[in-house]
This record gives structure tokens, C-alpha cells and sequence, in this order.
């Protein structure tokens, strides 16, 4: 070995372990830190995920479930209003009705008891159960002298078991003769509670207005006629037709609730089940993630050790990146943890690659400006060329169609002819929005009050808004000045926009409002109305050109020719809607 190099490799080995140390330092506390984050980042999505599932399954239970009490109830009126109805139309002696009672019932276990009883609530016929027995319901007496079905509120015999009185009105000759009155056993919702199982402690129940319950699975909840305690959980499922998702302390600690109000009869139907029994897989999973994540932490570790090894000659990574560059990678950079001339000339390195990065980027940019350029000028020619050849053959068509109108044909061939009309004035109209699309905007600006062009285009379409029931309303201040505008192009902006809020509510009918307001530089009109809105995943894409909810009613370049022409004037135009709550376009033209 010369002389000297003994000492440099001696120099060498130290400063090889000095890196590996400092390479551990700063990326294993990065790797363990980014496997912590993204196993936590993991956690929550499950956790959000799992939440979400347990609320959707215990809503379809819940509503399942509801929808069974509802129709036990439904059930009960519609036997007991046929009864009702052939007691109408038979004429029968009270042992006749006694005995017609007592085959209904036979039929019919759900009910405890029947009489028929005179407007004033007294007996002429009945068959009822004397533990069970009870005077009619003022309140369901007034209902049924109106000729309506009444279903009572909850009552409890002497045993403290719930039931629910049912009325039917008997009419002969269109007035209230009798009243048909029966008392409705609770067991037989008792039996569908029971049936509905959510693990172990997962139950189902049905309370009243006043939050007591009145059906549930175990006999004794009923008996001891537990209610719900708190007020404002109380309100909301009494005054609400959403479900309610709450949680509350019971016997084993805290359980989760959800419940919903049937509207007739005025009950609620609770799911209830123990709150960590409903995330005890959850927790098995947390815990699950906790021990892989030590896995892949002691694996993150052993690798990054491993890692720090094959980068410590700053030479070799300077040289991998410049190989990098030369086949295209123009997005990597190099990285030397030194401060020495190889680190400079690293960021020097990188520097000429943002530099070479930063020109590419410009010189593709014009391309592409230029690419789009030509292809919209290929467009408008393309356009014009079609556009005169079709144009062509529509008035072939047209001159055709008017040549057969004058020739006697079959019902099947005028409605074929018919058809080929519509069509070809719908191609026709189609055409033309395409080739205002196609060509921008050439703008002849004077100053002028958009007010008269409100109401023209108002007046325009007045036939089509009265039959619909559609009113308009402006709101135009007098302090409006004059803007620089295209008047044709304007007016088409206005008509195309009155013209979507129409077609919009031709079914239901409304108003359209279009209002004015000034901003320090722009005047700001609203076109609101108040049909059936925009889903929100059509509301980003209903200014693109050929984009159309209307199937073959529509071309979907109304709102795509609306925005050329404002953006040719150098304004904005916007859509703000939501389902149900009709829409609002909002323009802003600069003032000068």
C-alpha cells in the first residue's frame, strides 16, 4: 500500500458510519412517523366507514320496522272499515250484529272488543271484554261524526297494558248512522318487536306521543311504562318526520338510539342497542391496527437501516440523477445531505433542471394555445360548411313537406309527416345554436339601459309563462346607468336564460325574478326562480357545450352560448341551486 493511504482509508471509515448515522436520524423518524400517520389516517376512514354503515343498517331496521307497525295499524282500520260497510248495507237485527261481532273477532284476534254505538257514544250492540271495556274518546267521537276513521291515543286497563281504540263511522244515505268502535290489542305489535334481533342487546320499541312505552319485546319495559326522559330528544321525534339518532345512560351504560314518528297513529318506533356492543368490532379491528402498525414500524426500521446503506456516495446519486435527466425525468431532483462542493454543485444541478423544467413548460403552453387557436378556427369553417350543406337539405325538406301537405294521405302518413317537420326544425335550431357555439362572439358595442331589453324578452315570452301559471317580477333600480354591450347578444343571454327557468316549471308553475344591483365595478343581475333546481352533480357541468338534462328537448349549448358572449364582454356568469329550491344565475358586466 503507498505511503499515506493507510491514514486516508482510517479518515474513511469513520466518516462512512458518521453518515449512516445521520442518514438513521433523519429518515427513520420521517418513516415511522409517515407509517404512524397514514395507519392513523387509515383508523379514522374505518372508524368514519364502519359509523356510517351501523347508522345506514340501523335506519333500514328502524324504518323495516316502522313500516310493520304501520301496517298492522292501516290493517286494523281497513278490516274494522269493512265491517263497518256491510253493516251499512245489511240491515241486521242486534242479535244479527252481536253475532256478525263475534265471527269478526273470531277472525280478527288483534281486537279485544266491538260495539257499535249512536253518535252520542251510547251501546247498541256490542261484544266486548269487560276487563277491557272503556267509554269512547271524545276526541275520537267528533272524528268519526265527520264520517272520518279516528285511531285514539294509547290507554292502559288495570293490568297497565296499553291498547288503542279505533272508530269507524257506519254511514246510510251519506250520514252517520252508528259508530263502529274497537279496542286493538298491542300484543300482536309485540310479536313483531320480538321477531326484529340486533345482538344481544340490540331491542326495538314503539312509544307514545308522551314517550312512554307501549310495545317492546320484554313485558316488563311495558308494565313499568319507562319513558324517556329527556325533553329536547323527546321534541325533536315528536315534531320531526327524520329519524333522530341519539345516545343516552341506561342500565348497562350508554346505549345507542335512534327513532322515528309514525304519523298515524301519533307513535314513535326506537331502535336501541349498547353502545360498545355496536363497536365491539370496531375496537377489534383498532386493536388489530395498532399491533400492524408495530409490525410495519419494525419493518420501516430494519428497511430504512438498510436504505441509509446504498445512498452514502453522493457521487453515485449526482450521477443516477443526471442519468434520470437525460432520459426525459425532468420532475426529479437531487438530494446531497452535505455542504460541501458536491452539494453545491447538486443545487447547482437542480437549479438548470428547474430552469430547463420552467422553459418546457412555457414552450408546450404556447402549443397548446396555438393547437387550440387553429382548432377552433378549424371549427367555425368546419361548422360553416356543414352548416350550409344541412341548411340545404332542410329546405329540401321543408319544400317537401309543404308539397305533401297539399297531397291527401293516410292519418299514418300526416303524423309520419308531422315528425319529419318537428325533426328538421329542431336540426335546424340546433344548427344554429352550434354556430353561434362555434364562432366567438364578434361584439358591437354601444352603451345603452339592459331595462327595455328585460322586458322585451319578458314579453316574449308571456303566452308560454301564463298558461303555466308563471309570473314575472323585476326589480330594477331607477339609478341603473348604461353599460357597454352587444345588443343582440345580450338579448339572446336574457332569452336563453327565462327560456331554462320556464322549461323548468312548466309542471309546477312559480315566479321568475330578475333583479339589478351595482358593485364598484360591475352591474349584477339575477335571474332567479323558484322550479325544481339543479342536482349538485349537474351543477359544475351545466355550462359545457352539448351537456343537456332535457334528452332530446334539448342541444346543451344554451348556457355554453350564454357564457361565450358574457365572457366576450369580459363578465362572469354563475349558477347557484340545490335540489328543490329552485335556481339563481347571476351575471356581472363591467360598467365600463
Amino acid at each position: 500500500m503507498p505511503p499515506g493511504f493507510g491514514h486516508l482509508n482510517a479518515f474513511v471509515v469513520p466518516m462512512k458510519r458518521k453518515l449512516i448515522y445521520k442518514l438513521m436520524v433523519l429518515i427513520l423518524p420521517l418513516t415511522l412517523a409517515s407509517v404512524i400517520i397514514t395507519s392513523l389516517a387509515l383508523s379514522l376512514t374505518s372508524y368514519r366507514s364502519f359509523r356510517q354503515n351501523i347508522s345506514e343498517n340501523y335506519r333500514e331496521i328502524l324504518k323495516t320496522a316502522a313500516g310493520q307497525v304501520e301496517m298492522y295499524i292501516d290493517a286494523a282500520k281497513t278490516d274494522l272499515e269493512a265491517l263497518a260497510l256491510m253493516l251499512s248495507a245489511l240491515n241486521l237485527s242486534a242479535w244479527q250484529q252481536e253475532m256478525a261481532f263475534a265471527a269478526f273477532m273470531q277472525l280478527h284476534s288483534q281486537f279485544l272488543s266491538l260495539s257499535l254505538k249512536d253518535p252520542d257514544g251510547n251501546s247498541a250492540a256490542e261484544c266486548e271484554d269487560p276487563v277491557n271495556s272503556a267509554p269512547v274518546p271524545a276526541i275520537i267521537l267528533d272524528q268519526n261524526r265527520s264520517g272520518r276513521t279516528a285511531v285514539s291515543g294509547v290507554w292502559v286497563n288495570e293490568n297497565r297494558l296499553p291498547f288503542v281504540n279505533v272508530g269507524v263511522p257506519v254511514l246510510r244515505q251519506g250520514s252517520v248512522s252508528e259508530i263502529l268502535y274497537g279496542q286493538l290489542n298491542m300484543k300482536a305489535i309485540w310479536s313483531l318487536l320480538i321477531d326484529i334481533q340486533i345482538g344481544r342487546t340490540g331491542r326495538v320499541s314503539v312509544l307514545d306521543s308522551d314517550g312512554i312505552t307501549i310495545g317492546h319485546p320484554q313485558i316488563t319495559e311495558v308494565i313499568s311504562r319507562r319513558q324517556i326522559r329527556n325533553s329536547n330528544i323527546l321534541e325533536k321525534l315528536t315534531s320531526s318526520s327524520q329519524i333522530v339518532e341519539w345516545t343516552e345512560p341506561w342500565d348497562r351504560g350508554t346505549r345507542l338510539c335512534l327513532g322515528i314518528r309514525l304519523a298515524a297513529p301519533d307513535w314513535v318506533v326506537m331502535l336501541s342497542q349498547d353502545l360498545s356492543e355496536s363497536y365491539a368490532h370496531f375496537y377489534r379491528h383498532i386493536a388489530w391496527t395498532a399491533f400492524l402498525t408495530l409490525m410495519m414500524s419494525l419493518i420501516a426500521g430494519i428497511l430504512s437501516w438498510k436504505s441509509c446503506r446504498r445512498f452514502l456516495d453522493p457521487i453515485h446519486a449526482l450521477h443516477r440523477q443526471v442519468k434520470k435527466i437525460s432520459r426525459g425525468d425532468l420532475q426529479s431532483k437531487t438530494s446531497i445531505a452535505a455542504t460541501d462542493e458536491i452539494a453545491e454543485l447538486g443545487r447547482a444541478f437542480n437549479e438548470m433542471v428547474d430552469s430547463l423544467q420552467k422553459h418546457v413548460v412555457h414552450e408546450v403552453e404556447q402549443a397548446r394555445q396555438l393547437v387550440h387557436s387553429r382548432n377552433l378556427a378549424e371549427l367555425g369553417t368546419t361548422a360553416s360548411k356543414v352548416a350550409h350543406e344541412v341548411g340545404n337539405l332542410l329546405n329540401n325538406i321543408g319544400l317537401t313537406v309543404m308539397t305533401l301537405n297539399t297531397e291527401s294521405m293516410s292519418s299514418k302518413g300526416q303524423k309520419a309527416l308531422e315528425l319529419l317537420k318537428n325533426d328538421a326544425l329542431r336540426i335546424q335550431k340546433f344548427i344554429e345554436d352550434f354556430l353561434r357555439f362555434a364562432k366567438k362572439p364578434e361584439l358591437h358595442l354601444r352603451s345603452m339601459r339592459l331595462h327595455p331589453l328585460i322586458m322585451e324578452a319578458l314579453t316574449a315570452y308571456e303566452p308560454q309563462a301564463q298558461p303555466a301559471n308563471i309570473r314575472f317580477e323585476v326589480d330594477w333600480p331607477q339609478n341603473i346607468p348604461p353599460v357597454p354591450v352587444d345588443a343582440e347578444g345580450i338579448y339572446q343571454v336574457f332569452s336563453n336564460l327565462i327560456k331554462n327557468s320556464l322549461q323548468a316549471m312548466q309542471a309546477t308553475g312559480g315566479v321568475i325574478r330578475i333583479s339589478a344591483a351595482l358593485e364598484p365595478e360591475h352591474l349584477l343581475i339575477r335571474f332567479e326562480d323558484t322550479g325544481p333546481g339543479i342536482d349538485e352533480q349537474n351543477l359544475s357541468r351545466i355550462f359545457e357545450a352539448f351537456f343537456t338534462t332535457k334528452g332530446k328537448q334539448g342541444t346543451g349549448l344554451g348556457l355554453a352560448i350564454v357564457k361565450s358572449i358574457i365572457e366576450a364582454h369580459r363578465g362572469t356568469v354563475s349558477c347557484r341551486s340545490r335540489t328543490g329550491a329552485g335556481a339563481e344565475f347571476v351575471l356581472r358586466l363591467p360598467l365600463r
